[in-house]
């Protein structure tokens, strides 16, 4: 009798399996994985994939799903659960090299790039309280000894986070985060959507996010929540940032365009990494070319996330990859376009 029953579940899960199969056309799904629900690369990477299944035709139907980041992504991609993800250069650079702890200092190889596609800003977001001043500013050095959450453990919001305390002259020691003798802030590890519940109900100071902006997120933060900060880094700060120690960086300013709680003669200075697609190893040159083919052949289709389609360069898309190769498929559409040579 259990066997009977058994053969039957499993006759109805594969006849379910190939119902799905059906549904989608018979055609392969391959996942993108993003970041969070409310943070720039799910939602910005969702319209993507939904415009290139109804105008492109990949040989395969693409599915964004929602993740925890650049980190969990290439770990995901080397574990096979996804075909594609968007990622930070600087995390992906440090798992393809092993360097910084970040991966335990493994080397994670079994990807290569598609292609950059935006800017994306280390946004540092506090109560307008931590201005010490009284100048209409908060600056980083003001964030000393408060309550900080430098995004999800492992993420690499925390090394941009780290990066930007020392640069600062200011202690944030990863190994040991909850030690109050290596740490100048008391240190918490939540989501962009977390945070901002965090703050708003007053159980941190402030929280770092890195993505394109504006960031959905926080900008709903900004219009419900009366007295909400950008913090700023100084010139110095930014400088010591976009060095060759950290080449990924780029300085830029957030304006009060951009997030309206920002006074628009005190736009705040930022640094900013960027969001580059990459793909696994295994996947064939076609199927990445034809990837990367419509990625930017359907740039007048992406009708949302203004800020981050008009960022999208063609020229762009095969610099800054922090020692990681190009794709096979990617390198042969960016060579028929006259990007390489």
């Amino acid at each position: 009798m259990k066997k009977t029953v058994s053969l039957i579940l499993a006759v109805l899960m594969i006849a379910s399996a190939l119902l799905a199969f059906a549904s989608c056309g018979g055609k392969t799904i391959h996942v993108i994985e993003t970041g969070s629900e409310t943070g720039t690369y799910y939602g910005f990477t969702n319209m993507i994939a939904t415009k290139l299944n109804e105008k492109a035709d990949l040989g395969y139907t693409l599915s964004a799903v929602s993740s925890k980041g650049s980190k969990g992504n290439i770990q995901d991609i080397n574990a096979g659960k996804c075909s594609f993800a968007i990622v930070q250069n600087d995390v992906m650079s440090y798992a393809y090299s092993g360097t910084t702890d970040m991966f335990g200092g493994e080397v994670i190889d079994s990807f290569s790039v598609v292609g950059v596609v935006y800017q994306e800003t280390v946004q540092i977001i506090g109560k307008k309280t931590l201005d010490a001043n009284g100048d209409g500013a908060v600056t980083v050095d003001e964030l000393k000894g408060k309550r900080v959450s430098i995004g999800e453990a492992g993420s690499g919001v925390t090394i941009n986070a780290k990066q930007v305390f020392e640069a600062a002259g200011m202690k944030l020691d990863l190994t040991d985060a909850q030690n109050p003798e290596k740490n100048d802030v008391v240190v918490s590890y939540y989501s962009v959507k977390d945070s901002c519940d965090k703050i708003k109900d007053g159980e941190i100071d402030a929280f770092f996010f890195t993505a394109g902006v504006p960031t959905s997120g926080i900008t709903e933060l900004i219009t419900t929540t009366a007295d909400i900060a950008v913090i700023t880094l100084t010139d110095a700060q930014a400088d010591a940032l976009v060095g060759a120690e950290n080449s990924f960086y780029t300085k830029t300013t957030l304006t009060n365009d951009i997030y309206s709680c920002i006074e628009a003669d005190k736009p705040a200075i930022a640094v900013s990494v960027s969001a580059t697609y990459i793909a696994k190893n295994t996947l064939s040159e076609t199927e990445v070319y034809n990837f990367t083919k419509a990625l930017w052949e359907n740039v007048e289709n992406y009708g949302a996330y203004a800020a981050q389609v008009s960022a999208m360069k063609l020229e762009n898309a095969a610099k800054a990859l922090g020692g990681v190769p190009l794709h096979a498929g990617a390198a042969k559409y960016y060579q028929e376009a006259g990007i390489l040579g």
